[in-house]
């Protein structure tokens, strides 16, 4: 009887860690938000803050990507940007560590989810544009 009952103990309590250990999982599987200003006319993506950034942008804007090499080294990555311009003048200047999916920066709409991803620990990122919504409001 005795050995029953520590059976039983033991398997309340592996079970409890194991479902721990799975709700961590299912906790750490979402994805962090960054909502980005730009200060200066520059955003800077720091991918140790979180995967996923909301970045609107009013005026002409330099994109620059931070502590990549922390993230990344040896490692790869994917870093999603939706991107919204208040009008067709704004221009969005890339790093020139992007291989474009055609060769070249996108030709962006109003609203862009942007990825970028690197497979060689930031040395190379491949990107690619989305259009979200093509259409600009009345200016």
């Amino acid at each position: 009887m005795a050995f029953s009952n520590t059976l039983d103990s033991l398997s309340a309590t592996v079970l409890a860690e194991v479902e721990d250990i799975v709700n961590n999982r299912i906790a750490s599987s979402t994805e962090k938000v960054a909502v980005l200003t730009p200060s200066n006319n520059v955003v800077t993506i720091d991918p140790s803050s979180a995967s996923l950034f909301k970045i609107t942008c009013s005026s002409n804007t330099a994109i620059s990507l931070e502590d990549i090499d922390e993230i990344y080294t040896n490692n790869g990555g994917t870093v999603s940007i939706l991107l919204t311009r208040s009008s067709d003048s704004v221009v969005i200047t890339w790093p020139n560590s992007i291989t474009w999916n055609d060769g070249t920066a996108p030709t962006l709409s109003h609203v862009d989810m942007i990825i970028l991803t690197t497979f060689d620990g930031d040395t190379t990122w491949v990107g690619n544009a989305i259009t979200v919504d093509s259409t600009f409001p009345s200016e």
